[in-house]
């Protein structure tokens, strides 16, 4: 029997379903590495931890291996700013120093009076980087303020540096591999899209605002293993925010605070593995229409995950030699379909 819908039953029904989608509360964050992808292969992106002082670290952030001493991370996270000045009004300093985490972490246990206990040996290395390309060159700052946080639209794709340190501790076989297509500056990933936004963000951490001074150490050994189990992945399909690229993002997750500079990857079925396309740059609302059957209901408000593409530092990495045959090819031995399982993307 054939059941016969009015368009306004359809619109309660469709608002009745907004209703209660709205009523069940956050989403609960999760990891969303692919069952198909080893995290080993996204080990290009790695933690930072920013200091004003050289010895505290005030804020977390990554970033991702290029080469052997070098490393590409946001504008935003390396400018020396204070806290009501907006990044892209801020300097960009000379030289900074940064925390890095070990390659490998080592956590030995001991006996005591209360029982195992852990004991963190060297988790963090202070490094001194410094600056060695920006997209913010030759840029004349805006008079007037924009409507978003995260800056002009127009300084979106510039918002990434390149910093390089005498004492990498990291290997060079750790650098990223570049999808070649993306080193066109005119290239675009279609549409839909699968990708993967590497990173650390503080969402995989938990809160840790109401941290006692004698869960010091308890924290300490948290950070650790939360910097031995990522990067973290952030999944979605690309869409372009007008003249930006953009990633869908899951509704009623928190900002991903954290994951600035952490890599922007495709799956690409010809080698098996993820390429890197861009650095991630920041979480922008984008306002949508709400239409059925051509009517319009309002609209709401979505949020992206926008990417600063290759192709718009990739003159930079040539002018400083870091383009080369092995940044775009070698890495990780091809693997089967049955390896790769369900879900690997087609060569875009």
């Amino acid at each position: 029997m054939t059941t016969l819908i009015s368009t306004a039953a359809r619109i309660t029904i469709l608002l009745g379903a907004l209703l209660l989608g709205a009523c069940q509360g956050p989403v609960q964050v999760v990891d969303q590495l692919p069952s198909f992808v080893e995290r080993e292969q996204l080990r290009s992106t790695v933690w930072l931890g920013l200091t004003k002082n050289r010895r505290d670290i005030s804020s977390m952030a990554s970033a991702i291996i290029i080469s052997r001493n070098v490393l590409l991370t946001n504008a935003h996270v390396w400018a020396a700013k204070e806290p009501d000045t907006p990044w892209w009004e801020a300097e960009l300093p000379a030289e900074r120093t940064v925390f890095l985490s070990q390659p490998k972490l080592v956590v030995t246990n001991r006996s005591g009076a209360k029982g195992n206990q852990g004991r963190l040996l060297k988790p963090l290395t202070p490094r001194k980087f410094r600056l060695l390309a920006s997209g913010m060159e030759g840029m004349t700052r805006p008079a007037n303020p924009p409507d978003s946080e995260n800056g002009p639209r127009n300084l979106w794709s510039r918002d990434w540096v390149l910093i390089e340190t005498e004492r990498p501790n990291w290997r060079p076989e750790d650098a990223a591999i570049f999808y070649p297509k993306s080193l066109d500056p005119t290239w675009t990933p279609r549409p839909r899209t699968d990708v993967l936004i590497a990173g650390y963000s503080s969402l995989f951490l938990g809160d840790d605002s109401e941290t006692t001074e004698e869960e010091a150490k308890t924290s300490m050994l948290n950070l650790a293993l939360f910097l031995m189990s990522g990067p973290y992945v952030l999944r979605g399909d690309v869409r372009m925010i007008e003249d930006q690229p953009g990633v869908t993002y899951q509704a009623g997750w928190p900002r991903p605070g954290g994951h600035s500079g952490g890599g922007v990857y495709v799956l690409n079925a010809d080698t098996q593995r993820p390429e890197l396309i861009g650095v991630f740059h920041s979480h922008v609302p984008v306002r949508v229409a709400l239409s059925l059957f051509g009517m319009r209901l309002g609209s709401t408000r979505r949020w992206y995950l926008c990417y600063a593409p290759a192709g718009r530092f990739v003159e930079a990495l040539r002018k400083h030699g870091l383009l080369r045959p092995s940044t775009m090819s070698g890495g990780f031995p091809r693997r089967t379909d049955k390896e790769a399982g369900v879900g690997a993307a087609p060569a875009l």
